[in-house]
């Protein structure tokens, strides 16, 4: 009788699990519906690239990994995750496709420094080509592209088997026009991890300390045209929550407040007794902006994950949601451990999917 009992129960947790994957997946369908009648963001920070996420696990669970360690090690989300203990080196090759001619790759590894900590590497490359260059006038010139790069190194240290601290030096180099010297500039991440009870873990990290375009046109336009600009990016501070209550199974949480102090340069133009000027007048400006992001994930099969999640952004007033879904197909091969993951993401309204690919093993 007891083990008629048990089966029942297993049936009755199998029925529950496939009615909440089938209910999320039709919530997922629904959200790429409803996202295409939002109204558009306006305007970005400076780098936006290195904020989109980091591979398709991360993007598929809408970039809530601050505090999740359950599916690999993404120092990228959260400088203390490089202390993660594992076996070998973890690496990871992703690509993206993505709409108006832009492209986007990243690389990292992932190596253990016994007896209790670890490091990371990652490289993020973002680049636009084919831009019509145009004279003021109107004519045609030319093609433009750009590149952007951002080198991260992140350093863990397990305290205790609960406790994990990081931190994490960025170095960026942004190429918008040939003719241009590149910006380039230091960021650094700090990061803590605590593993609260078995199944849940709850962590905090500081992103993109000091970081900032610096850009000089008086090369491209001359001395009297050109101008000196600054752009820092935005201090993010994130709050991550990750539950994972049984290892077939994981729901993630987070909320990223992201804060520009920026120096704003406005142009006047007039006359005075009959002479023209140009006037340039500075003043401070503080942005806000609100994510939460959340995302989950069930292991179907040893050899397959599914994921979903949805980004929910509220930039000047406005709401928008980013809704994404991937899943992984881990390859019948030990020794590596490698798999294949996609994702897909609505970026924007009105812009085509984004589409990512990766490869990742173990050496």
């Amino acid at each position: 009788m007891s083990s008629d009992k048990n089966k029942g129960k297993n049936r009755g947790v199998r029925s529950s699990l496939m009615k909440a994957l089938g209910l999320t997946l039709l919530l997922t369908i629904w959200l790429f519906g409803l996202s295409t009648e939002m109204q558009a963001q306006q305007g970005g920070y400076a780098g936006a690239f290195s904020r989109m996420g980091f591979g398709p696990r991360g993007i598929a669970m809408g970039n809530a990994m601050s505090a999740f360690a359950d599916d690999g090690a993404y120092a990228y989300y959260n400088p203390a995750l490089a202390a993660m203990r594992q076996k070998g080196i973890q690496a990871d090759i992703a690509t993206t496709k993505l709409s108006f001619d832009r492209s986007l790759n990243m690389a990292s590894v992932q190596f253990q420094l016994p007896p209790s900590a670890g490091i990371s590497f990652s490289l993020i490359h973002a680049g636009v080509t084919d831009i019509d260059s145009r004279t003021s006038s109107g004519y045609h010139i030319g093609q433009l592209s750009t590149d952007e790069y951002q080198l991260l190194s992140a350093f863990g240290l397990r305290v205790n088997e609960r406790t994990w601290l990081g931190i994490g030096i960025k170095y960026n180099i942004s190429r918008l026009h040939r003719d241009m010297e590149n910006s380039t500039s230091v960021g650094f991440d700090v990061g803590i991890r605590n593993q609260l009870t078995e199944s849940f873990s709850i962590a905090v990290s500081v992103h993109d300390f000091f970081a900032a375009y610096r850009f000089d046109a008086s090369s491209l336009y001359g001395t009297g045209q050109g101008l000196q600009n600054e752009q820092p990016y935005p201090l993010r501070t994130r709050i991550g929550v990750s539950y994972t209550p049984k290892k077939s199974w994981f729901v993630l949480s987070e909320l990223e407040f992201q804060r520009l102090d920026a120096e704003q340069q406005t142009l006047q133009t007039g006359e005075s007794l009959g002479v023209p000027f140009v006037r340039l007048f500075r003043s401070d400006t503080r942005n806000t902006r609100l994510i939460f992001k959340t995302g989950a994930g069930m292991k179907l099969h040893e050899r397959v994950t599914l994921r979903g999640g949805l980004q929910w952004v509220e930039p000047d007033g406005e709401s928008i949601i980013r809704p994404a879904a991937g899943f992984s197909l881990h390859l019948p091969w030990d020794k590596f451990s490698p798999s294949i993951d996609y994702a897909v993401l609505a970026e924007r309204p009105q812009v085509p999917l984004a589409h990512m690919f990766s490869f990742r093993f173990h050496l």
